[in-house]
């Protein structure tokens, strides 16, 4: 075998193995980038975030303070004497009505944008 031709046979293979190589890294690249955008990830598990956002959201806004208010009532016995009643009631479930106004939002809201979700995804995929 003639010298030039083995040194040009491994010029060659060696360019072939570069090339190779740069698209290896080219495609290492892609998939790094892919691996961190948030986008990517939110439109592949959307209801995942949603959800996530939700724990995070509930975790993170303080529990409401319950607080304690005094009522005085006047009330007569069988004989007539005036006594004084005092009692306390827990001021956290007054206004149970708005909490319970908001949930229903929500979850209507919820389930609304779901179903819109469904129903252009099996317009998408046959």
């Amino acid at each position: 075998m003639n010298p030039i031709s083995i040194s040009d046979d491994i010029e060659r293979q060696l360019a072939t193995m570069r090339s190779v190589l740069h698209q290896d890294v080219r495609d290492l690249a892609t998939e790094a980038r892919t691996l961190v955008d948030w986008r990517y990830h939110f439109r592949a598990h959307p209801w995942l975030y949603c959800g996530g956002t939700a724990a995070l959201g509930f975790m993170l806004v303080p529990a409401r303070k319950r607080s304690l208010r005094v009522e005085a009532a006047v009330v007569t016995d069988t004989d007539d004497d005036p006594k004084v009643v005092l009692q306390l009631r827990d001021t956290a479930h007054s206004g149970g009505s708005f909490l319970k106004t908001m949930l229903t939002l929500a979850a209507t809201a919820v389930i609304r944008e779901s179903l819109g979700y469904l129903i252009q995804r099996s317009r998408r995929d046959p």
